[in-house]
């Protein structure tokens, strides 16, 4: 048994080093943790574009969509009064599919829109 936690490569001692010593630089390892948090919010745009489908916002409701939306960027978060429940859920499929990932959504007291920061 004290073969097998003892047993070392047949390697040279310079081999291992050589081997342990090949780490990635700083900028590599940069490079690869902003490739690897694209490819995260990649993901997490096309979920959202699969789970919340497109709808067609009326012309008339656009200009207060888009300053929502400007705003929520801008400032973080957005509260909005809407007419009805209809139009808060509506809107909300909208922003949830259009909005950045760190920001979401969401209806409460049954017609009001929230847009928040989540992270």
């Amino acid at each position: 048994m004290n073969k097998w936690l003892n047993w070392k490569p047949d390697c040279s001692n310079s081999k291992l080093a050589e081997m342990e010593k090949d780490e990635l630089s700083e900028n590599e390892a940069m490079c690869y943790k902003n490739i690897k948090n694209q490819s995260v919010k990649e993901a997490s745009l096309n979920a959202r574009k699969i789970l919340s489908p497109d709808v067609h916002i009326p012309d008339k409701d656009l200009r207060i969509v888009y300053e929502l939306y400007r705003t929520a960027v801008i400032e973080g978060s957005a509260l909005y009064q809407c007419n009805d429940e209809e139009q808060a859920k509506l809107w909300e499929q909208h922003f949830k599919r259009n909005l950045p990932t760190d920001r979401w959504a969401c209806v409460i007291r049954e017609n009001e829109i929230n847009i928040l920061t989540t992270s």
